[in-house]
Order: structure tokens, then C-alpha cells, then sequence
């Protein structure tokens, strides 16, 4: 197995169940942080045939994120703030990992601090247009505020 993949054991439990109190069962696991390690596990459990369950923060009541076997591939430590860019009609667009918890980007975009770390030239200067605009929200209003943006688009 690569070093990102784990076998699923007990230490992993909790992995095997969402807020629907569905349990289920899995060979391996993953909690990958950057693109790169989701591209490189993606191809190696595609190549065996291994069946995937994507989660997040399995927050979801349908068991979307209850996995039958296979490998799990938690993205919940994929949680940077990536760029910032305004369309056409002047709307702030944020581009973030999937594993940005909505709770988190409500606090930062109350505070209007969001981290910037590694932007490029042109997020930079959106962020500053950002500062300087009226407030900003995120308007999806999910029943839970500690889903992950990823599972909430998914």
C-alpha cells in the first residue's frame, strides 16, 4: 500500500459511520491534503479495481459518506483557501479545498481575514477589493454549519 493509504482498523471507527448512524465497512483509508495525493491514490486503487467512498466531514444524513467495502478517501484536511477573483458582475469568487468547514468560512468572512498564504498576484489584489467592499457572505445555508464545502457541493 502507499504511504498515504492505511489499512482500516479500529483506530479508524469512527470513519465507518456518518450522522446517519449507518455503519459500514472498509479495506483502507486516506486523508490526503493536496491534489497531487488524491490524483496519486485515485489511479493506484483505480488500477486494482478497488470501489471508493469520498468523505468529508460526514456530517450528511443520507449515509453518502457510509463506504461498502473499499477504500475510504477522507478530504477533510484539504482545507485551503486557494484565490479570490471577481466576475464580471463584481461578485467575490473564493476558491477553497473541499474540506473548508462552512462554520470557518463564515467566521473569516465576518472578519473579512481570510488566509492568503500562497495566492498569486492577481488573489491579492482581489483581497484587497474584498476589504474594502461591504460585508460578504456565503448565501448555501445547509442544516449543519460543521459540513465541509466539498460534501455540501457534492
Amino acid at each position: 500500500m502507499s504511504a498515504a493509504i492505511k489499512p482500516f482498523s479500529d483506530e479508524f471507527e469512527e470513519y465507518g459511520r456518518d450522522e446517519s448512524r449507518t455503519s459500514g465497512e472498509a479495506s483502507s483509508i486516506s486523508f490526503p491534503t493536496k491534489e497531487d495525493e488524491v490524483r496519486a491514490i485515485l489511479r493506484k486503487l483505480h488500477a486494482e479495481h478497488v470501489p471508493i467512498t469520498v468523505q468529508g466531514a460526514r456530517t450528511g444524513l443520507a449515509a453518502g459518506a457510509v463506504p461498502h467495502g473499499g477504500h475510504i478517501l477522507n478530504t477533510s484536511r484539504m482545507n485551503r483557501y486557494l484565490g479570490l477573483r471577481r466576475d464580471e458582475q463584481g461578485r467575490f469568487l473564493l476558491r477553497v479545498e473541499p474540506g473548508v468547514v462552512l462554520s470557518e468560512l463564515r467566521k473569516q468572512l465576518g472578519k473579512k481575514a481570510l488566509p492568503t498564504a500562497g495566492w498569486d498576484q492577481a488573489s491579492l489584489e482581489a483581497y484587497e477589493e474584498f476589504q474594502a467592499a461591504p460585508e460578504q457572505f456565503f448565501p448555501t445555508d445547509p442544516t449543519e454549519a460543521s459540513a465541509c464545502l466539498g460534501g455540501m457541493a457534492a
